[in-house]
């Protein structure tokens, strides 16, 4: 698995998302990104696309944005093993529920959902709970 921290600068993470997009075995990824740069959080999501046997993702990611949800969840649909999602995220609209939520529809081997974070808006649940009914 691979833990990340925040506190890193732009080199860092450039260096950490190539190493996830080389670690063809990845199976674990916990970070907590609070702090960090949109470009930074969506070259880690960007980089999860290179991750076929991701089985795990736990983000705390203070901040993500409608812009590195649509980026996670592009991400999520790249990741056919994927079957526990964690994520603690603030700054995500309605409008980015909504993209998640498509996502996670479409992610067949997912067994568990944790969410958290402001942005969780009753619209946003709602199409959340939709996708988890198809």
């Amino acid at each position: 698995g691979l833990h990340i921290q925040g506190g890193i600068t732009e080199v860092g993470i450039k260096a950490v998302s190539e190493a996830i997009r080389h670690a063809r075995g990845l199976q674990n990824i916990n970070s907590f990104l609070n702090g960090m740069s949109d470009y930074g959080m969506q070259a880690v999501f960007e980089a999860l696309r290179h991750s076929p046997v991701l089985q795990s993702i736990s983000l705390n990611c203070g901040g993500v944005g409608d812009d590195g949800m649509q980026v996670l969840s592009d991400s999520i649909r790249h990741a056919p093993a994927l079957h526990e999602i964690s994520l603690s995220c603030s700054g995500v609209s309605e409008y980015g529920m909504k993209v998640l939520s498509e996502a996670i529809r479409d992610a067949r081997a997912l067994q568990s959902i944790t969410l958290s974070g402001d942005g969780l808006s009753d619209d946003g649940m709602q199409a959340l709970s939709e996708a988890l009914r198809h």
